[in-house]
């Protein structure tokens, strides 16, 4: 019997993509009715959804290494892009540049670009032309504006890829055991900030990739490495420190969290985080609000999102539930 499962978050519009407990189906939820909107039923283990950003379409990728296109409005499929590999495995990854018009996917070490217009590969692992031919590559983010693809495979080599040129750098890694992490600044496609082994490095990109700073991260601190919209901060967690002026990155000491973090990406960036039964806040520092009992035996890690000043969990039956933050914030601010 498959898990529940948070496969995907739309955080332009209101919805969420949660994956059956009974079947492989896959239910959006429109969270601020707290109903369904519908569902779809797979024939294979769906695991992974992405929306686009434009909010129009979203992807499926399932066990079978099979992509499908699905029309948010009225969940009717629009393509089935077919297979990128060949091997059934619960894992992978697949997500949508932010201009929504290049569709990424990878699935035991293939990995393909689409455009998402016309749905046709640009991009892909099994080129006859030599495009891409690594083994296991996982690809990890999009730069801002879609020039830039990075991946990483497990030869501990990093790839900084332009998807539409099939030209790339790359550089050798620190042996990881965890997943990797990696986004771009939006203001400047040339600095890649990316997570291995509890250390996040900054990378400038040229004609080869060179490290300019490293930031060692304590044991317990997860999330996903986020730059603020300015490119003037990054954050991990419930860490930030700005990248900009001087380097090496200063740690951020201001009571609240920089405006430059403003949801401009496809996950709009949070300071708070679950630790110990309870949402905790980062601006200011400390806990917030106890999880009610029921809610605290799930796998949170496995469920919690946040976005903003909300959080986003499932509880025992499968349901969503958002919990607003923000008048909590704003007294704990005032004290």
């Amino acid at each position: 019997m498959h898990d529940y499962a948070i496969l995907g978050v739309a955080y332009a519009d209101p919805l969420i993509a949660i994956r059956s407990q009974s079947d492989s189906g896959v239910a959006l939820w429109d969270t601020t009715t707290g109903t369904t909107k519908g569902r779809i039923l797979n024939q294979d283990y769906v695991v992974s959804v992405a929306f686009s950003p434009n909010g129009r379409i979203f992807a499926t990728l399932s066990d079978s290494s099979t992509v499908r296109i699905w029309n948010v409005m009225n969940l009717v499929e629009t393509n089935d892009l077919g297979l990128i590999a060949f091997y059934r495995q619960k894992s992978g990854g697949i997500f949508f540049s932010q201009d929504s018009l290049l569709l990424c996917a990878f699935h035991t070490g293939n990995a393909r670009v689409w455009d998402a217009q016309t749905m046709t590969p640009i991009f892909y692992h099994d080129s006859p032309h030599g495009i891409m031919e690594y083994q296991n590559v996982k690809l990890c983010a999009f730069s801002f504006d879609s020039t830039r693809l990075a991946g990483v495979d497990r030869g501990n080599q990093l790839y900084v890829w332009n998807p539409r040129t099939n030209t790339s750098v790359q550089t050798t890694i620190p042996k990881y055991y965890s997943e990797v992490f990696a986004t771009f600044s939006p203001v400047d496609s040339s600095l890649l900030a990316a997570v291995l082994s509890q250390t996040i490095f900054l990378w400038r990109i040229d004609e080869e990739l060179q490290v300019v700073a490293k930031i060692s991260l304590g044991k317990g601190i997860y999330g996903m490495p986020s730059f603020s919209s300015d490119g003037k901060y990054l954050a991990y967690g419930p860490l930030c420190w700005d990248v900009v002026t001087p380097l090496p990155p200063q740690p951020y000491t201001g009571d609240s969290p920089p405006s430059s973090f403003d949801g401009h990406q496809l996950q709009a960036y949070s300071f708070l985080f679950y630790k110990d039964g309870w949402i905790h806040s980062a601006f200011p520092d400390g806990p917030l609000l106890p999880l009610p009992t029921e809610f605290r035996s799930i796998e949170l890690d496995r469920h919690w999102h946040a976005f903003g000043e909300s959080v986003l969990f499932m509880n025992k039956l499968g349901e969503p539930v958002v919990i607003d933050c923000s008048p909590i914030l704003a007294r704990a601010r005032q004290n």
